[in-house]
């Protein structure tokens, strides 16, 4: 058999967290039931996208989830009891007739989803269901609904009154079915000769009984502006939160002039809308990485460390990430042969003067007032130009020699 299965996933955020949900499993064992089903084609189907977990059939009682049936679900085909309200209790204590069945399926992990069973019957004592496939979708706890896969453009519920219309009236059982969504608005629309769903009536839902006028063509105006006999009523809803919806309701009537249609159960497929393309480096590894792209670019660039102040000394062109390594320019001579090196400076000025070895003594016979760096080469003369003058006075004592 044909496996089908569509999984839906709220992007908006399935990246950034997992749902978490206190749901009851439990139930009370009521002696009447309905079967359902799960043959081994969507058994294996529901095991392969969520592994191990717990299947629970809820019902709505007032804006409370009941369980009334659950197992811990292995992979197995598995025939689930589900079970109907006790009419010998004053509480509702299980399903009534033509209650629509809400499935939950939690995994181990804790995550909640909820599963759409085909065929998605409602509640009939004493039947049985064959389950062919599900689909699958997560449940957001913090909104308590369903979210869409991205913002979708709101609904437009506008509609012209053509002074002709069908009445589709929500009887109790079906509006119980779609509380759960929350409280909105329902429209119905019709395809126009572009192709386009436009509305031809809407009402607002709060979890309770409604009627909806859905306008016929006006056949005196050269467009289309409401439905054709026999045209697909298409069923539209959106909560209060903004989340979209598909309708399927049961019956689903096709459009008839001053006709009337009771709906007694409806099911809903999350409206997905495709996102806008922004492109951008989706790495978020790499240095230019944009947290609203959903597009990878190819622009992604790797992180470089150093530095990146262009008045620094070290400044790194190549370098996108400052890691404080910045050293600040000190001009000088860096030429460790010149006689004036600076072992400090780190940017060469062009003062370097180079060695000139000689004799640097003043008073060297042989001064060398180039040198820069004596050489012990001075010489000096003997007659020593510092010498004490000598002394000439002498006294007669009335003897001498002649010379």
């Amino acid at each position: 058999m044909k496996k089908n299965i569509i999984i839906i996933i709220s992007l908006i955020f399935y990246m950034s967290s997992s749902a978490q949900c206190d749901l009851d499993f439990s139930y009370s064992n009521t002696g009447t039931n309905m079967s359902v089903f799960f043959t081994p084609d969507a058994a294996q189907s529901l095991f392969t996208e969520l592994g191990p977990g717990q299947i629970g059939a809820f019902y709505q009682d007032g804006d409370i989830l009941s369980c009334g049936a659950s197992v811990t679900f292995t992979g197995n085909q598995i025939l689930l009891p589900i079970m109907a309200d006790d009419s010998t209790t004053p509480e509702k204590d299980g399903f009534s007739a033509n209650d629509q069945i809400i499935w939950y399926y939690e995994i181990e992990a804790g995550n909640i989803f909820i599963i759409e069973l085909n065929p998605n019957s409602v509640f009939v004592v004493n039947a049985v269901s064959y389950i062919n496939s599900v689909s699958i979708t997560e449940f957001n706890c913090d909104g308590d609904s369903l979210e869409n896969n991205f913002d979708c453009p709101s609904l437009v519920f506008d509609a012209i009154n053509t002074g002709s219309n069908m009445t589709l009236f929500l009887v109790p059982s079906g509006a119980s079915a779609l509380s759960v969504l929350g409280n909105g608005t329902i429209g119905v629309y019709y395809t126009d000769s572009n192709g386009l769903d436009v509305c031809a009536g809407s009402a607002e839902f709060s979890g309770t009984q409604v009627q909806i006028s859905a306008y016929a063509n006006d056949s005196t105006t050269p467009d289309k502006d409401g439905f054709y006999a026999g045209d697909d009523i298409i069923w539209k809803f959106q909560g209060n939160n903004g989340n979209q919806y598909n309708l399927s309701p049961s019956p689903q009537d096709v459009y008839v002039t001053n006709g009337i249609s009771f709906i007694s159960a409806i099911t809903y497929n999350s409206i997905t809308c495709l996102a806008e393309e922004i492109l951008g480096c989706t790495d978020e590894s790499a240095f230019n990485y944009n947290s609203a792209a959903n597009i990878d670019d190819g622009s992604c660039v790797d992180i470089i460390e150093g530095c990146t102040d262009e008045s620094a000394f070290n400044y790194n062109s190549a370098a996108n990430i400052d890691n404080g390594s910045c050293v600040d320019i000190i001009e000088g001579c860096t030429d460790e042969s010149a006689f004036n090196y600076n072992s400090a400076a780190n940017t060469d000025d062009g003062s370097c003067i180079p060695y000139i070895p000689g004799c640097t003594d003043l008073i060297a016979d042989n001064y060398d007032s180039s040198a820069n760096t004596d050489d012990g080469s001075c010489e000096y003369s003997d007659i020593q130009e510092d010498c004490p003058s000598l002394v000439f006075d002498a006294i007669n004592t009335g003897s001498n020699m002649t010379l």
